[in-house]
């Protein structure tokens, strides 16, 4: 990618947010929603503000993909944006997270929204058609490394269409806990190799 920026999770939606550029950047965000509410906040805050922020869609991220993809639904069909494709990622395993039991009762056969079941080509097929348009997206990376990695491994040329990728790679000057020093990232170390295929791209 032509710029990747290393950051915290607080401020990625909102540097977008406040971004000046002419019209909406279009952007597709990797989410491991479901985990903890941090990342039910983030798509809220972009849903919230489309005159800066066009979600194009939604790749799941991370272990349970297809439970995260529930979460995702049930929150799109609350905020009336069923419009928004789901795309689900790279399944590792059945771990989720506290939001699973929230979403158990969302009957995913009534969904209105379109679902890609093959979520990493679903993206690169977004990604491409940007690239061509001369509008490239952006990539708000909030969740570990699986889906990226796999893109990086499957798809090397499509990294370099992507405009921006804004990903969470872990604290230098200070911890999460407030003391002083460098500490591991859990989108980094969730998944190592996918970390380095997704830096090395």
């Amino acid at each position: 990618a032509s710029v990747l920026t290393i950051l915290l999770f607080a401020p990625l939606i909102s540097l977008l947010v406040l971004s000046v550029e002419a019209k909406p950047i279009p952007v597709i965000i990797d989410t491991d929603i479901g985990q903890d509410f941090d990342d039910s906040w983030a798509i809220a805050m972009a849903l919230a503000n489309p005159s800066k922020v066009d979600v194009k869609m939604i790749l799941t991220a991370a272990h349970d993909t297809v439970g995260r993809a529930v979460v995702t639904a049930k929150y799109l069909h609350l905020w009336n944006r069923t419009d928004i494709p789901i795309a689900i990622g790279v399944y590792e395993d059945d771990t989720m997270g506290p939001l699973a039991e929230w979403a158990s009762d969302f009957d995913m056969s009534t969904y209105s929204g379109v679902v890609h079941t093959q979520g990493i080509d679903a993206a690169i097929n977004v990604i491409d058609e940007h690239a061509k348009k001369g509008d490239p997206i952006t990539i708000i990376a909030i969740a570990p490394m699986t889906n990226l990695g796999e893109i990086a491994n499957k798809y090397p040329n499509t990294v370099a269409q992507v405009k921006h990728i804004y990903a969470m790679f872990g604290s230098v000057h200070q911890c999460y806990n407030h003391t002083l020093g460098a500490c591991p990232e859990y989108n980094v170390y969730d998944n190592i190799p996918a970390s380095k295929s997704f830096l090395s791209a």
